[in-house]
């Protein structure tokens, strides 16, 4: 029994480190102070991109909001999604500064 136990903690941990090191949150602020719970849900994608998630009581939806992903310029373009397809133009563009 011990032992069952033991292994779930184990692979409940495992599953919470990895979600957790393929996530962040984005919290609106108050005052300078984040809110309990996040806004937005910032994902890793197969494509080496990101999928940005709107949060409804702190959990994200099913389908995501944007698309992120990088462009040829090193910086990364991000797409409108429409029924979780992205648009086919960026609606903004990362570009890094050329100090």
């Amino acid at each position: 029994m011990k032992k069952t136990i033991l292994i779930i903690s184990i692979i409940t941990f495992i599953i919470m480190n990895i979600s957790a090191q393929n996530s962040w949150g984005i919290y609106n602020n108050t005052y300078g102070i984040p809110s309990i719970t996040p806004s937005q849900t910032i994902e890793t994608n197969s494509y080496g991109g990101y999928e940005i998630y709107n949060n409804t009581y702190g959990i994200p939806n099913i389908t995501p909001s944007q698309t992120i992903n990088p462009n040829s310029y090193g910086g990364y373009d991000i797409y409108e999604n429409t029924y979780e397809i992205p648009n086919i133009t960026p609606a903004s563009t990362i570009i890094p500064n050329n100090w």
